[in-house]
């Protein structure tokens, strides 16, 4: 089991409303679009603070 940083979180945002849904990990399938805040880099891994689901379908 992958284990994820709890300083980590993921939104949805729904362009129409503006609405701002938290999501897991888990909501997310191969081919949605999304975006990355990248906080460091670390030994070339990218530590992250949000993640964010651009693909509209919720």
């Amino acid at each position: 089991m992958e284990v994820l940083d709890p300083y980590t979180y993921f939104i949805y945002v729904d362009n129409t409303s503006g609405e701002v849904t938290d999501i897991e990990f888990e909501d997310l399938v191969v081919g949605d679009k999304i975006t990355v805040d990248v906080k460091s880099v670390e030994n070339s891994y990218a530590m992250t603070s949000r993640v964010q689901l651009l693909t509209q379908r919720m």
